[in-house]
């Protein structure tokens, strides 16, 4: 209902008569509205993405084609974990990431957990582009941690675009950008 309505349209009596509770009841579990919406992000968005992320170890990818792997596989791996914990509510990816967008501008929605995630995906990607110039295949005098930034920054582009429009061809994009990166960066 939050991710279909809005976060911000969605009153506090919406979610009450949608989960047919008392209002003590919820006040028993959540301060406000805004805690109970990032109680829902990070049980539904951030710790399955934690989880996709731990699965595929959080170590350095060696060369740039695993790390387009990684920005596809994670992809879609969060859409099936989202699919299996929600079920029957589940929605697309895109929806669900384009409420996200506009929530990260309104801090109150968003918890501390969803910024840390997005800075472990810098300091991974930064982890695996130092590797890569350990070994020759990214020039010396590149930033790592700007470049990191960079690809991330250009992962959340993809999908902002996407979270828009819901048919861009996000594997296409990433794979078009990858191969943008290596050149760049050798």
């Amino acid at each position: 209902m939050l991710m279909r309505q809005g976060v911000e349209s969605t009153s506090l009596d919406d979610i009450l008569a949608y989960c047919e509770i008392k209002k003590g009841s919820f006040y028993y579990y959540f301060a406000s509205k805004e805690q109970f919406v990032q109680t829902c992000l990070e049980t539904c968005y951030t710790i399955p993405l934690r989880q996709v992320m731990m699965e595929l170890g959080w170590k350095p990818f060696p060369n740039f084609d695993d790390i387009e792997y990684l920005f596809i596989h994670a992809t879609r791996r969060l859409q099936e974990k989202m699919d299996a914990l929600l079920g029957a509510y589940t929605l697309p990816l895109y929806s669900i990431y384009a409420e996200l967008i506009h929530l990260s501008s309104i801090s109150t929605y968003m918890s501390k957990s969803y910024y840390e995630n997005n800075e472990k995906w810098i300091n991974w990607l930064t982890d695996g582009l130092r590797h890569m110039q350990e070994q020759g295949e990214i020039a010396e005098n590149v930033n790592c941690r700007d470049a990191a930034r960079l690809m991330y920054h250009y992962r959340e582009g993809v999908l902002t675009v996407w979270a828009h429009d819901g048919v861009m061809d996000i594997e296409g994009n990433i794979r078009m950008a990858m191969q943008f990166f290596k050149r760049m960066l050798q």
